[in-house]
């Protein structure tokens, strides 16, 4: 297996949640990486969220359930989370096909969360290569883990916003 879907892994409050704390702590933005004019790999907003007081219940969540899924689907143990990434999606904003593995980066699993309904926003799926996502994947609170160095893509957004929180497992 190279992707596992949970649907509804995050209840629907705790999504809200966290894209509200996101704004509301005013975390700075990492960056609008590139534009959709400039045909680069990636054009979106990144906010990072760091251990810490307001995100070690977060963390400790994600770390239980991805080392549970790791084992049983993945064979895979003694995982490491790297900081988090919540990454909105505008209109006209996507990211490439690309892998989340290097020799230099060795990721070993990458997990994304869906944190809005997909009546929210149209285009920004989530696509694999080599796999194809359930219908389910694109509802609120899914979780999606896969293989980091699967190659995937965002497409770009057409209208409203997509919210995902996005990390990665050494």
């Amino acid at each position: 297996m190279d992707v596992y879907v949970q649907k509804g892994a995050f209840p629907e409050t705790l999504c809200n949640l966290i894209k509200y704390d996101a704004y509301k702590q005013h975390l700075p933005v990492a960056g609008l990486i590139g534009s959709a004019e400039e045909d680069r790999l990636r054009s979106s907003e990144i906010r990072w969220l760091r251990r810490g007081d307001r995100w070690n219940n977060l963390f400790e969540l994600l770390e239980q359930t991805v080392a549970k899924v790791g084992c049983e689907f993945f064979d895979t143990f003694g995982l490491s989370l790297e900081p988090i990434q919540l990454s909105t999606y505008m209109p006209g904003c996507y990211y490439g096909w690309h892998s989340d593995y290097s020799p230099k980066v060795p990721r070993r699993l990458s997990f994304t969360i869906q944190l809005d309904t997909y009546e929210e926003y149209e285009g920004g799926d989530l696509e694999f290569k080599t796999a194809a996502l359930p219908e389910s994947a694109t509802e609120k609170g899914t979780l999606i883990i896969f293989k980091s160095e699967l190659w995937h893509q965002v497409t770009p957004v057409t209208t409203g916003a997509r919210h995902s929180l996005v990390g990665w497992f050494r």
